[in-house]
């Protein structure tokens, strides 16, 4: 294998994504940070403080509820939605968290995700889809899944939680100090 290399200097650099949610809540507070279209109506902003709480709460949540990135068995969470806020949400909370995270395109046939799901060895999976989740065959299914949609009747094998709920029940201040150390100290992957 070929391995390039620059002779220019990278000069500073933010060592990980969650330490880089923090820096920039604590430098753009208010600021614009993420913009969505709103069922084709008006956009809605989420600023830096907005999306950086969110991070951290589904951060505290997700190393509270099973995937644990000190362990290869448990640290994957397979994420199966369409693009939006609340996607960017758990994939940057699950990256920050120091989990590993599984993207898995939402329109695959069955076969194809199952597969995938089932290779990763994923400990968690989240997705915009009850119903998608659940013509999956169980056997390949983790015990834990969110939902990004809101309460529904549970039609979906496992522990079921919903993503607006559990930011409805922010961490206390030490959790957040915590929470904010342990994104901080994530070393970066080789």
């Amino acid at each position: 294998m070929n391995i390039v290399k620059s002779d220019i200097i990278l000069g500073q650099y933010t060592a990980n994504v969650g330490t880089m949610f923090i820096d920039n809540r604590d430098k753009y507070g208010s600021a614009p940070a993420f913009a969505e279209r709103q069922d084709g109506g008006p956009y809605k902003y989420w600023s830096w403080t907005d999306l950086t709480r969110d991070i951290i709460t589904l951060s505290a949540f997700l190393l509270n509820h099973g995937p644990d990135p000190d362990n290869d068995a448990m640290n994957r969470v397979a994420v199966i939605a369409g693009n939006s806020y609340q996607r960017l949400v758990c994939e940057m909370a699950v990256m920050s968290a120091g989990l590993v995270c599984v993207p898995i395109f939402a329109k695959y046939p069955n076969e194809l995700m199952e597969k995938l799901i089932t290779f990763s060895e994923v400990s968690m999976v989240i997705s915009d889809n009850a119903e998608k989740v659940s013509s999956l065959n169980p056997d390949c299914l983790p015990k834990r899944l969110m939902l990004l949609t809101p309460p529904e009747p549970n039609t979906a094998p496992g522990t079921v939680h919903y993503f607006e709920e559990i930011l409805k029940q922010p961490p206390d201040a030490n959790t957040i100090k915590d929470i904010e150390q342990r994104f901080r100290a994530l070393a970066p992957s080789a």
